[in-house]
Order: structure tokens, then sequence, then C-alpha cells
């Protein structure tokens, strides 16, 4: 590789999340192994692919609380042989022939140098198997299907180790990194991969396990699939054609992907994303033994389709397949200067072109499309007896979409961003792509693109020194900023009213008890109780009604089993004089009653589990919080009273005047009566309120305020004569200002 110029930054610094950021790395690391697993024990041969969807929590706590279950994930010779597997593919990549081809150029102007010899790797592993078939027989290779578990947890492992490895060593100095791999969180780090293109020597990991370990493997699965099922029915000529059509379009798609190995190198995966746990445990675990479904099913549930039916899949499958290829093939001949088909175009303004008709012009992915359909046409064979061999499918869409949303937000991005002159119109484009990453109709992406290369041509004439595109630039900036920090308060505001509605609405501890039931344990009585609590209850409530039910189901099953089989033995007692009667229930009674008792057992161990919660006491910690807040709240009823006492009006005051007195209480009162049950409902106890409360009886907290609005006896006199002077003294200003007008006219 080209030695790095000094001026390039090796190590940009991440701005913008994928997966929901942190939490969303966090879920997909732990979610994707635990799938790949549940994905074989919710499709195994013990349950037929249909899994009791009612039994699945429980079987799920019983598996990881046991020890035994945990143990068994492991398995030594498995691990020995994937470690084999892998070593032999290292081997083969050194020894085997192939051409050394360059990739695309990185941010530091050099390139990434790649062996071109996945393909006859991928032969020399076919020729390998098939020969030892051909020598010893279908059952020499079903190791696979036997030892399915334990290569799980052998891929896995060696992809966390790998992912592990490539992180830590990725902060040794003067390694590229991915621009989206390094944020300084370490989850979102570790699952989306710090380093560009990890490598040994030229070795190069990531290019390696996309195409050899995990992708040959697939294959090899399928073919020992395909022996296990030889081996139950009687050789390789007794397998059915359900089997062989998943073997032939699964193994033609990675023959054609290997066959074509050079293409790898200008997608995503190679260009921009590092190596984490992500692509490891996709490479290495997700892709050989969940793309693998289909066939492991058919082992255990053998479909024979017919001529018919199995012509419409490979219709299904072909259809799909034409429209993969034939859209890539128009890509990659106008890429390469050619455009035999005539097709439709029109030239951007950085000078770029884009397809407008043929597939490109019908769909903004059309490649994808294919794709989705060959997925459908894998999962046909498997029937519609149920619906988990068709997870693959639905997988597979919402990966397409995210592919393609991330292809289209950094095709689309990247010029605008780097030639945005201003930090203010960066971040008007970035709401812009954020606004319009829904579009996937032809003609709004088609508007919106022609739009955006405008802005584009737009800030190249600014960058270039075009005055007046720089004035418009700089006013738009001005207007940009302005309107960006008016969302910035507007948002404050936002969040603050969020928050003192959030506040106003929280759940406070009431200082009661939520007592224990079978529905909950004991609980501190919450003001408004929270939802979760209240939807808790109610489900275990359904829930332990409709165990009950099953419970009395059961027992009455029992109950006639038994009778049954004493009815028999009767029966056949009697029978002995005239002769033999062969009994169904009371010879094999308990296996008869064995499925039962054991739906009985499950469902007395979800019972003992209710009444322990019901019984549980309790705990001191929670006895203190809740004393504590019947504390807090005698003390706030205090303050109000006090507060109430001392003249302020306080909102239980209002209600309180607002409540009155009780219907039939009301209706016996006179208008008299209703007037003054209104008046002595007000705190005041001084005035006119004070009269009518001593004349109801009311005890007073003070009996001698009102005497304060009177005055004391010995200031009687003095205040009657200041009245009088003060009305003497306004008479004979009347009558000086009605001497003072004059006379009326006439």
């Amino acid at each position: 590789m080209a030695k790095d110029a000094p001026s390039v930054d090796l190590a940009p610094r991440t701005t913008h999340y994928e997966f929901f950021g942190p939490p969303g790395a966090l879920f997909v690391t732990l979610t994707v192994p635990a799938i790949t697993y549940a994905l074989y024990f919710g499709c195994s041969e013990s349950n037929g692919c249909n899994p009791s969807l009612s039994a699945i929590p429980d079987q799920i706590v019983a598996s990881v609380t046991s020890p035994k279950w945990w143990a068994s994930l492991w398995d030594t010779q498995a691990s020995v042989y994937y470690l084999g597997w892998y070593a032999f593919t290292v081997v083969a990549w050194a020894l085997l022939p192939g051409d050394w081809v360059q990739g695309t150029t990185l941010r530091t102007g050099g390139k990434q140098s790649y062996k071109l010899n996945a393909f006859s790797t991928f032969l020399l592993a076919l020729g390998v198997v098939c020969g030892t078939i051909y020598q010893n027989g279908p059952s020499s290779f079903t190791l696979l299907y036997e030892k399915w578990v334990g290569f799980i947890t052998a891929s896995v492992l060696m992809a966390t180790v790998q992912a592990i490895y490539c992180y830590a060593f990725s902060f040794r100095k003067g390694k590229l990194l991915a621009e989206g791999g390094n944020s300084g969180n370490f989850i979102y780090d570790f699952f989306i991969g710090r380093e560009l293109n990890p490598s040994i020597g030229s070795f190069d990991i990531k290019s390696f396990n996309e195409l050899r370990p995990g992708l040959i493997l697939w294959v090899l699965i399928n073919i020992s699939m395909l022996c296990e099922q030889a081996v139950r029915r009687g050789g390789i000529s007794q397998v059915t054609d359900s089997m062989w059509l998943v073997l032939g379009f699964q193994g033609w798609y990675v023959f054609d992907s290997l066959f074509s190995e050079n293409a790898l190198f200008t997608t995503m995966d190679i260009t921009t994303d590092g190596f984490g746990f992500m692509l490891a445990i996709g490479d290495l675990a997700w892709v050989p033994f969940v793309y693998s479904l289909q066939a492991r099913y058919l082992v255990f549930k053998q479909i024979e389709l017919g001529y018919f039916w199995t012509a419409v899949i490979v219709l299904v499958n072909a259809t799909g397949y034409y429209i993969f290829r034939d859209s890539n093939g128009e890509k990659n001949n106008f890429r390469n200067g050619s455009n035999p088909k005539n097709l439709k175009y029109f030239t951007t303004a950085s000078g770029s072109k884009l397809l407008t008709s043929g597939w490109w012009g019908r769909s903004q992915h059309p490649n994808y499309f294919g794709d989705l359909i060959m997925a459908l046409a894998w999962s046909l064979p498997t029937g519609f007896n149920t619906p988990i061999t068709y997870f693959y499918v639905s997988y597979f869409a919402v990966l397409l979409i995210h592919r393609q949303r991330r292809d289209d937000g950094h095709c689309q991005k990247k010029g605008l961003l780097r030639e945005a002159p201003s930090h203010e119109i960066k971040w008007r484009v970035r709401m812009l792509f954020r606004q319009n990453q829904h579009l996937t109709g032809t003609d709004s992406t088609k508007r919106n693109l022609e739009k955006g290369y405008k802005y584009l041509n737009a800030f190249k004439k600014a960058n270039a020194g075009d005055k007046h595109q720089q004035a418009i630039m700089q006013r738009y900036s001005r207007a940009l900023d302005a309107k960006s920090k008016m969302e910035y308060w507007n948002s404050l505001a936002r969040k603050e009213l969020a928050w003192q509605a959030k506040l106003a609405n929280r759940p406070i501890m009431t200082g009661g008890f939520l007592r224990p039931t079978f529905a909950n344990r004991p609980l501190p009585r919450l003001k408004p109780q929270p939802w979760h609590i209240t939807s808790m209850i109610f489900k275990r409530r359904a829930a332990r009604e409709k165990r009950m039910i099953a419970l009395a189901d059961i027992q009455e099953r029992i109950q006639d089993l038994n009778f049954e089989a004493k009815l028999e033995a009767g029966a056949a007692e009697l029978a002995r004089k005239v002769g033999a009667v062969e009994p169904v229930f009371a010879s094999h009674l308990s296996e008869w009653l064995e499925p039962f008792k054991v739906q009985q057992d499950m469902i007395k161990k979800t019972l003992d589990r209710d009444q322990r919660r019901r019984d549980e006491p309790y705990s001191k910690e929670m006895l203190d919080a809740i004393m504590a807040a019947r504390r807090e709240k005698v003390a706030n009823k205090t303050r109000e009273l006090q507060r109430e006492r001392g003249g302020e009006i306080l909102r239980r005051t209002i209600l309180r005047q607002r409540k009155g007195p009780p219907a039939h209480v009301l209706a016996m009162l006179t208008p008299e009566q209703r007037k003054m049950d209104k008046v002595v409902r007000n705190v005041s106890e001084v005035g006119y309120v004070a009269k009518i409360k001593r004349k109801l009886g009311f005890k007073l907290r003070n009996p001698n305020a009102w005497r304060a609005e009177i005055g004391a006896p010995e200031d009687k006199e003095r205040l009657g004569r200041m009245v009088r002077e003060v009305l003497d003294q306004s008479d004979r200003r009347a009558i000086e200002a009605s001497k003072k007008q004059p006379p009326a006219s006439g």
C-alpha cells in the first residue's frame, strides 16, 4: 500500500451514529448470536419447527438457568474441526495461485492490494468434499448436522476473538481508521470496527472473511444436510427435489459471487466500513448457520414438490436472478463507458451521469429487488408449514432497505458536505437529507437529485471565487444561523415544557402500600400508578386465569385416563372367562399420562412462583422509603394547613369551597342556609365570615379576632368624635362649592 500522505487525517472523528448509536450496537451484538442459537432450538427436529409460543418463556428461563445447558453449547471436536477449516482456507489463500489486484483509492491516496483466489479455494474444498462422499458414502459427511450447536459456538468465538484483536491493534500508530468507527465509545467502535483494512502483512482480514470461511462453508453445510437426508432415505438417489432446489439455488449464488470476486472490492463493506464485530459475526457465524436454515429444515421435513411446483420455483428464482444480473450488467457497462442498450441518462452539475431508463429508470435499486425474489425462491421449497423458514426473506428485506438508505445517504451527502462553504449550510444539507431519506419513487428521487446537484454547482462556484455566489452564500448562511439559533431556543423551550409536564405527572409515593398478590410483589403505592405496573398486573391476572383453566382441563384428562385404565383392567378380568381383551390404556398408562404430567408440572411451577410472589415480605429499604414518604406527606399537609390558616388561598381551599354539602343534605337546605354554607367554607375568621360562623356554632381558632375590627371600648368616644368632625367638614365643603356655582340662565 502506498505511503500515507502527512496531510491526511488517519483517524477522523465519527460524527454520525448508525444502528441508533451505542445502545443499538450493544443490542445487535447480543442478539445476533442469540438469534443464531434460537433458530436452531426453535426450528429443530424435536419440535418440527413449530415451537409452542406459550412455552417459549419458560423454556428460555429453564435453559439459561441450567449449567448443563450452557455446557452443552461447547463441543471440543466441532471446535477443532472449525479451527481446521479456517486454517485450510488460510493455507489455500497463501498457496493457490491468483492475481493481485488493487482496490479503490483510499483517503491516503494509496490502494489496498487483494489476492484473487477465492473461487479456486471454493473448487478445491468442493472437490475434497465430493471425493470424500464418493469414496465413503454420504454418511461420512453428516458431521455438520450432528454437531450443529458446537460449530455455531466455535464460529461465534472465532468472530469475537478476531473483533477483539482488530479493535486492540487499531490503536497502534499509523493505522487508517474508518470514518464511521472512531466515535470514542468502546461498544459502538467494537461493533462497527475502527480500522478500515486490518491486515497481517499482505493478508487482508476483512476481504478474506467476506468470501472464504463463511460463504464456502454455507455450501458445505447444505451438502452435509443433503447427505443426512440421503442417509435417512436410503441413498443420494432418494433425496427430495426440494433439497436439490435449495442446494442448487444457494450453491449457484455462492458460485457466482466467488467467480466475480473482484466486484467485492468496490462495495461499501470494503471501501467504507471498518472490520469489527458486525462484519466478523456476520461473515463467520450468521451467513453459514442462518442462511442454511432451509436445508436443515428439509432434513427432518422431507417435502416432495413434484414437477409442476419445482418448475414454478425455478421460474421464480430465474426471474430474480435475471433482474439481479441484467440490472448489474446495465450499471457495469455504463460505468465502463459502453451503452449497448442506448439507455437514457442525464449529466449532473458535477459531470457524473445517472441512468433514467432501463432497470435503473424503473427502480432506484433493481438489483436489490432481484435479490429479494431469489431469497423468496430459496424459502419456497420448504412449503408453508412454518413461517420460521421464511426468516431469511424478512431479514434480507430489512438488510437491503438499511443498505439502500446508507448507500444513498453516503453517496449524495459526500459531495454536498465537502463543497458546502460554511458550517450553517452543512447543517442545512444534513437536515435536508434526513427529511428526504425515505424517498423511493423514481420521479421524486430524480427531482431531489437535480436540486442537490444544483446546490452543488452553486457551492463550487462560490468556492471558485464567484463574488455573486459568495454574496448569496453569505446571506444564506446568516439566515440559516438565525434560524438555527431560533430553533435551538425553541427546542430548549419545548424540552423545558416537556420536563415540567413530566414532573407534574411523575409518580410519587403516597405513603401507602400496594399489597402483594399473585400478580405483583409488595410495592409502594404510587400516584399516578405507572402504566407498566398496571399492565403487568393485568397481564399476570389474565395469564393466571388461563393457567387455572388449563390445569383443570389437564386434571380432568388425567382422571379420564385413569378411569379408562381401570375400566379396561376390569373388562380384562371379566374377559378371562370369555376371551382375551387387548388393553389400550392400562398397559401403557404411564406413556399416556406423561405429556399431561409434564404440562401439569410446568403450570404448577408457575403457580408456585405466583405463591412466592404473594408471600414475599416488604424489604426493610422499601418500608423505610414508604414511611419516609408518609412523613413527608404529613409534613406537606401540615404546611398547607398553616398557610391556609394564614389566609392564603390554596388549591385545596378552592376545591373545598366548590365541593358543597352532599346531595341529600343540599336538598333539605333553604336558600339562606345554602348561602351561609358557602360562606362558612371560607378560611377567614373575621368580618362577615366570622359572624356567620359564630352564628352556626363553629369553633374559631381565635375567638377574639373579630374584636380587632370594632376597636377597644375606651377608643369608641374618640373615634366617634373623629367621624363627626370628618362628616361636618365634608358638609361645609359641599355648601361652599354650591355657593360658587353661577346661577342658571332662564
